[in-house]
């Protein structure tokens, strides 16, 4: 049976978990605003509407859905840098997810 995410919450591990299933040499654009960088792209994939939470509080980045999802995945903006840091691509970011899990205990 193949793995669904929205099987689980987010989480660190469910994000590796969809790492492992996207090609490695494939890139992301971190830059990309409109849901479609590295978060963007999981939060889909777990059935994440990417976008402003609650619709209230628009112009606080701080509870945009995305924020909320990574701040859940790495903590209050410390480790951003799996999703940041280059090279873009899912295998590097794989690399780094699995490195940041290994020092969480």
């Amino acid at each position: 049976m193949l793995y669904d995410p929205k099987w689980q919450k987010p989480s660190i591990e469910s994000f590796i978990g969809w790492l492992e299933t996207q090609p490695a040499r494939k890139q992301y654009d971190f830059n990309n605003c409109r849901g479609e960088c590295l978060l963007g792209q999981y939060m889909t994939a777990m059935g994440i509407q990417w976008g402003v939470t609650p619709p209230s509080i628009v112009g606080d980045w701080r509870n945009t859905s995305y924020v909320n999802v990574a701040n859940n995945l790495f903590g209050p903006l410390r480790q951003w840098t799996v999703l940041s840091e280059q090279p873009w691509t899912f295998g590097a970011a794989l690399a780094r997810a699995r490195e940041l899990q290994s020092h969480q205990v």
